[in-house]
């Protein structure tokens, strides 16, 4: 960080789910300050509400994270593995029609309508491991 006060903010986030909104938000405020005109000012503000929704949804994500019981986390972190319900229930020894109902509570907390949106969700959220072979990104900075 800088000497100035504003000029010299970064933003830090090292999720997926806010980068874009506090880029742009950052970018807006920048712009504002620059020039306080009519316009900047409601490009701030567009930019402002959009970060305000990512915010929102990124914490009702977060407490759903909460939410799962230890039986579902079980079977989460069986889903990226692509194997099948039966395969599944054989590994953790129980029924597979209690590894279905367990997928269907975790679908529905992640709010997700397929097991691959249910992953991705679950990575976004840091209650699974990133994709093999996906480079980790780094922090983004945002000035």
């Amino acid at each position: 960080m800088g000497t100035g006060s504003h000029a010299t903010t970064r933003y830090m986030y090292r999720g997926h789910l806010l980068a874009p909104e506090l880029r742009e938000a950052n970018e807006a405020t920048t712009k504002w300050r620059a020039s306080p005109a009519p316009e900047s000012r409601e490009a701030l503000a567009d930019a402002l509400d959009q970060l305000i929704h990512a915010l929102h949804e990124h914490m009702r994500l977060w407490e759903q994270r909460i939410l799962l019981t230890e039986a579902e986390r079980r079977v989460l972190r069986y889903l990226p593995t692509h194997l099948s319900a039966r395969e599944i229930a054989a590994g953790l020894f129980c029924s597979v029609h209690t590894v279905r109902t367990h997928m269907r509570h975790v679908y529905a907390k992640l709010d997700a309508s397929s097991r691959t949106e249910a992953v991705m969700r679950a990575r976004a959220l840091g209650m699974l491991a990133p994709a093999p072979g996906s480079a980790k990104r780094p922090r983004e900075s945002l000035e």
